[in-house]
């Protein structure tokens, strides 16, 4: 089992209300191993940000849960309006997914989230 969370970047203004990102890449993994059902779930990671007029969440998590053929999904949603999300994002991979890692090396430009939405206040 892989014991060690995903180190990542996060400003103090935002609240990280929960973390089970694990550095693991699904393309690692054969179909059997136990991470598919206790790392590759719903809930990885929840940020809050909140001012006097507004909050944003972005929301990461294994859709279907539990499912090598899953992939993660990531949203950013704004005044808890889950219906509408302000940007939503889809991928097999941490590489590819625009999580702010602290071991983030790539040299291409990337969307950071955490940029999109503190972007709102």
């Amino acid at each position: 089992m892989h014991e060690n969370l995903q180190p990542l970047r996060i400003p103090p203004q935002w609240s990280l209300l929960w973390n089970h990102l694990r550095p693991i890449e699904p393309g690692d993994l054969a179909e059997d191993d136990p991470a598919w059902l206790f790392t590759f779930v719903q809930d990885m990671l929840y940020l809050r940000k909140n001012s006097d007029e507004q909050s944003v969440a972005i929301d990461l998590g294994w859709y279907p849960e539990g499912d090598p053929q899953g992939a993660y999904e990531l949203v950013t949603i704004l005044n808890d309006d889950w219906n509408n999300p302000l940007l939503a994002f889809t991928s097999r991979s941490t590489q590819e997914s625009d999580i702010p890692t602290n071991d983030d090396t790539t040299t291409k430009p990337r969307r950071d989230p955490l940029d999109l939405a503190g972007a709102l206040f």
